[in-house]
């Protein structure tokens, strides 16, 4: 069952929760809602389901315009964070609940709602539970009783409401996979609701990351990762590094680092750089994009500097998911200690000896970005470096490169940039 949201606006009182949401859902999507407390996520998802009323906009379910249909009536599956089972019924019970409060035309003989009681029961791997009570299970257990449930009923649309966020971190892992996995094999189309961005990458065929009622960006997880459209998602996505830097008569000044803004990957000027107002700016790197290596006993500190590789001091290494988390210090090119995701066979030794560039970076004044063509970076030199890519011993594992941060003159909807005449 598609979903077509169109226009949708809630208004509670004079504050306005969401504004203008358009999105599309295919037949056996799983979508995730992904965003801070206060985002509007929770209030969409309940409109979907019927549980609230929107102020404006429409909502269909394949072919058919559900806006003014109640809960009941748009076949829709609800699983609430905390569960509500009901404490007094078994799990058999429980998982039977929406196939016995049917009316007598529509409800399946006794044996049949047994038989489909069992089936759901062995799918989500608790059939030795069904005469257990709520209170005698574990928090993943209990929500696996509350998906069959919602499942018992054949919904066509199923949503759920953070479902992992009440379970500690071993249980959503092993549910996540599980619900991955049941998803796999049903078809069913999902939309969840999280603050988790690993749980959202993890579960969705595609992200919707969501701020002040708007929508941000959505897209597959991979492409929010690599990708991301708006300052809100880089800053959202990861613990990013936030550089004040000046522009002033079209270059960018970063601590000690001089850079030039010119033109597109062709050499060609998108926009005149010197059309760029002076002023502050903010150079955002992500920990992720951050290359890594020991200085060598033969190599020049100073010439290292010049090709762009900037000396750091490693404050702490802690091992984190495949990689490893790095508190870099910068040696004299700026004030501040640098986070960044490494790969490493072992954690590096703390103290000097360190380089550090950035694959990646984004320039900002205030939610107006410039990203991608030229900004060719130098330390005290007088010609700008292009980009240097060089394969390292496999011990190392990682990319050096020469500083250089590529940017396109480029507007977002709604992050206009005044450009001077």
């Amino acid at each position: 069952m598609s979903i077509d949201i169109e226009n949708i606006r809630k208004r509670f009182g004079n504050a306005e929760v969401l504004s203008d949401i358009n999105l599309k859902i295919a037949s056996g999507e799983m979508i995730a809602l992904l965003g801070p407390s206060g985002s509007g996520k929770t209030t969409l998802l309940r409109i979907l389901a019927g549980l609230e009323t929107e102020t404006s906009g429409r909502i269909r379910f394949g072919k058919s315009d559900v806006t003014q249909l109640t809960a009941g009536e748009r076949r829709v599956g609800f699983v609430f964070q905390n569960y509500a089972l009901f404490r007094h019924m078994t799990v058999a019970e429980n998982v039977a609940f929406g196939l016995t409060v049917k009316p007598r035309s529509e409800r399946l003989p006794k044996a049949e709602i047994e038989k489909r009681v069992a089936e759901l029961l062995a799918m989500v791997q608790l059939s030795d539970k069904a005469g257990h009570y709520p209170a005698q299970l574990s928090g993943g257990q209990q929500q696996r009783v509350a998906l069959a449930r919602v499942l018992a009923v054949e919904p066509e649309v199923l949503l759920l409401d953070e479902p992992f966020g009440a379970l500690d971190a071993q249980v959503r892992e092993e549910l996540r996979q599980w619900i991955k996995r049941l998803h796999r094999e049903l078809g069913f189309t999902g939309v969840f609701v999280t603050h988790d961005q690993e749980e959202a990458m993890q579960v969705a065929d595609r992200v919707v990351v969501m701020h002040n009622g708007r929508i941000e960006q959505a897209d597959k997880p991979a492409e929010i990762w690599e990708h991301p459209k708006t300052r809100f998602v880089i800053e959202f996505l990861s613990d990013v590094n936030r550089i004040p830097a000046m522009i002033s008569n079209g270059r960018l000044h970063v601590g000690t680092i001089d850079l030039a803004l010119d033109g597109g990957a062709d050499g060609t000027p998108v926009v005149d750089p010197k059309s760029i107002p002076d002023g502050p700016a903010d150079l955002l790197l992500r920990p992720k994009d951050a290359r890594m290596r020991r200085l060598e006993a033969e190599e020049d500190s100073a010439a290292a500097q010049k090709a762009g590789l900037l000396p750091v001091v490693i404050r702490s290494a802690v091992p984190k998911g495949g990689a490893i988390q790095v508190e870099a210090e910068p040696e004299g090119w700026y004030e501040n200690a640098l986070n960044a995701y490494v790969l490493e066979d072992a954690l590096p030794r703390l103290g000097r000896g360190y380089l550090m560039s950035f694959e990646r970076a984004y320039l900002y004044r205030g939610v107006c970005r410039f990203m991608s063509a030229n900004l060719a970076g130098r330390l005290s030199v007088s010609t700008a470096m292009s980009i240097h890519r060089q394969r390292l011993p496999n011990r190392q594992r990682r990319l050096s490169m020469k500083l250089r941060f590529s940017f396109d003159w480029y507007v977002f909807k709604d992050e206009v940039c005044p450009l001077k005449p």
